[in-house]
C-alpha cells in the first residue's frame, strides 16, 4: 500500500470527523482492508479500471459499516461516495467488488431501510415480505440447487422497493442502492426474482 493511500484513508476519516481513538481505528481497518484486498487481487487489481482511485474510501465505508469497528458517532456515508472522485455508479460497481473479494457481507434489516427513507410504519410488510419470500424460496429449491440468502441487501431493498410501490410510498432509487451497496444489475436481478417469487402478492389485480 502507498503513502498516497494511506494519507488518503487519513484525510478523508478526518473529513468525516472521525477523530483520536475512533478516528486512528478507522483508519487501521481501513489500510487492512486495502492491504488486504491489494494482496489478493495481484495482478487483477487493474479490474477496477480507472475507478481504482475510490479504493481508499470504499475501504473507509467499510471500516464503519462492516461492524468490525464500533463507531458511536453518525457517519455521513455519502460523503465518502462524493470524495472518492468517481461517480455513484462506480463507487457501488467498486464496493461491491472489494466486498466480495475480502469476503465482506454486509448486514441491513427492513428497519434500517425504512427509517432511512422515512417509512418506518412500512417495517413490519416490509418484514413480513422477507419472512414469505424465504419460505417460498425454500419450497420451491431442490435439493441440489444451492440455497439462496433471502435476508442479502439486494432482496431486502427489493422488498421494501415493491412494498413502498404497493402504499404508493416515494423513494429514491439511487439512494436506496447506495445505502445496500448493491449495483444497479443486482438490484433488477433481486428485484424480477421477489416479482416472480411473490407475483400473487403484489400483483393480484393486473
Amino acid at each position: 500500500m502507498s503513502s498516497n493511500d494511506t494519507a488518503a484513508i487519513e484525510a478523508i476519516v478526518s473529513k468525516l470527523g472521525l477523530h483520536g481513538a475512533i478516528g486512528r481505528s478507522v483508519s487501521g481497518k481501513a489500510m487492512e482492508y486495502l492491504r488486504k484486498y491489494n494482496s489478493k487481487m495481484g495482478r487483477q487489481s487493474g479490474v477496477l479500471g480507472n475507478a481504482h482511485i475510490a479504493k481508499p474510501a470504499v475501504c473507509v465505508d467499510l471500516a464503519v459499516t462492516s461492524g468490525e469497528v464500533l463507531v458511536d458517532v453518525a457517519v455521513d456515508v455519502k460523503a465518502l461516495q462524493r470524495s472518492s472522485g468517481t461517480t455513484s455508479s462506480q463507487y457501488r460497481r467498486v464496493r461491491s467488488v472489494m466486498m466480495k473479494s475480502l469476503d465482506i457481507r454486509q448486514k441491513v434489516s427492513a428497519r434500517d431501510v425504512c427509517i432511512q427513507f422515512g417509512c418506518l410504519k412500512l417495517e413490519p410488510i416490509v418484514r413480513e415480505t422477507l419472512d414469505e419470500f424465504e419460505l417460498r424460496l425454500e419450497d420451491a429449491r431442490s435439493s441440489e440447487e444451492e440455497r439462496v440468502d433471502a435476508r442479502a441487501p439486494r432482496f431486502v431493498g427489493a422488498a421494501f422497493a415493491l412494498v413502498a410501490r404497493a402504499y404508493k410510498a416515494r423513494f429514491d432509487k439511487g439512494k436506496l442502492m447506495d445505502s445496500l451497496g448493491i449495483q444497479s444489475k443486482e438490484f433488477r436481478g433481486a428485484l424480477e426474482r421477489m416479482s416472480d417469487v411473490m407475483h400473487n402478492v403484489f400483483f393480484d389485480d393486473e
